[in-house]
């Protein structure tokens, strides 16, 4: 199992190494062993990793206060379990590639107070029918969406009723994701810098 200190983390991701370490406290909590000075650096799996690229992700990418974002993280990854997205690995990361749905984007809203709603589009890429092209029948390949809504557990749904413009003003946008992207990114940066996983 891979592991790596937070400054090499930062390097990998190109971001400051104390930048790096205040989200790991932020999210994991002071180190008692690595704060007393002798010599040992807190030493991150690849998934301690990934949660902490992903948090600095949605803090640069949304409007979410930390303690949200903290619960993000938390529903956001049994849905990416789903979607072969999670945990990050290339083999995982490849199967979700040749699903049928290979691509996710997420719109995350607040739901005034109670928790976080998260709108997933789905791009479904295919052949869906055929036309006739200077006089052949040719296969006509096309995107389609599909959309998934999951919640917080304790968000109230019934503000939630209808397409996300016709939500209660209670509801409120932070910010799009390209979750495959982002999975993508991290992958890349793993191996480039060879950490692969």
């Amino acid at each position: 199992m891979m592991e790596i200190t937070s400054t090499g983390l930062a390097k990998i991701l190109g971001e400051t190494p104390s930048k790096i370490k205040r989200h790991v406290r932020e999210l994991f909590g002071h180190d008692k062993i690595a704060g007393q000075g002798a010599g040992y650096a807190r030493r991150l799996t690849t998934d301690e990793s990934f949660r902490v690229y992903l948090y600095g992700f949605l803090i640069d990418m949304t409007k979410l206060a930390t303690p949200d974002i903290k619960l993000a993280i938390e529903d956001l990854l049994p849905w990416m379990k789903t979607k072969l997205l999670y945990p990050v690995s290339q083999k995982s990361f490849e199967e979700a590639r040749r699903s049928e749905i290979s691509h996710w984007t997420i719109t995350i809203h607040t739901v005034d107070g109670e928790g976080l709603c998260y709108h997933a589009k789905g791009s479904l890429v295919g052949s869906f029918g055929s036309e006739i092209v200077d006089g052949r029948e040719q296969e006509v390949g096309t995107t389609r969406q599909v959309i998934e809504e999951f919640y917080s557990p304790s968000v109230n749904t019934e503000l939630l009723l209808g397409p996300p413009d016709m939500w209660d003003d209670k509801v409120r946008s932070c910010g799009s994701i390209n979750f495959t992207n982002l999975v993508f990114l991290f992958l890349t940066h793993m191996h480039t810098a060879e950490y692969p996983l």
